[in-house]
C-alpha cells in the first residue's frame, strides 16, 4: 500500500485519489446506479444515436446488445470506456463507466464512426 501511495505521489497524483482508487479495486469496483440498454441495430445505437446525459462522479452500466448481423462496438472519445467486439446478433457485452470531469464527450463504433455516433453528457 505504501509503495502505491509513494509511486503515485512521484507521479503527481494525490495520494487520497490512489487510495480510493485501490479501494475501489479490492472491493470489485465502483457500484453502478441506473443501468442503460444501448443496441446496435441498422448502424445506429437506439435507432438515433440519442445522448446519453450522467452526473459527474456517476457510475452507471451500459449494456450493449447487438441486433445487427455485422461486428459492433462502444468506445467514448477523450474517455477510457470501450467494449469489446460484439459480432453476432444478439451478443451483448456490459460496460461500466464513472462519469469524471464535466463536458460533452462523442460515443462510436469504431467499426461505424460515421454513422454509428452520439454524445455523452456529463453534467455537474
Amino acid at each position: 500500500m505504501n509503495r502505491i501511495l509513494l509511486l503515485a505521489a512521484i507521479l503527481g497524483i494525490g495520494a487520497t485519489i490512489a487510495y480510493l482508487t485501490l479501494a475501489l479495486i479490492l472491493a470489485g469496483g465502483p457500484r453502478p446506479e441506473r443501468t442503460l440498454g444501448l443496441y446496435a441495430e441498422d448502424l445506429r445505437f437506439n435507432s438515433t444515436n440519442p445522448p446519453i446525459t450522467v452526473k459527474a462522479g456517476e457510475t452507471i452500466r451500459l449494456i450493449l446488445i447487438n441486433k445487427d448481423t455485422v461486428v459492433h462496438n462502444f468506445k467514448v472519445r477523450g474517455l477510457i470506456v470501450n467494449s469489446k467486439q460484439i459480432v453476432r446478433e444478439g451478443e451483448k457485452d456490459e460496460i461500466i463507466l464513472t462519469a469524471g470531469k464535466p463536458g460533452e464527450y462523442t460515443y462510436i463504433c469504431t467499426n461505424h464512426p460515421v454513422i454509428m455516433d452520439g454524445m455523452l453528457v456529463v453534467q455537474r
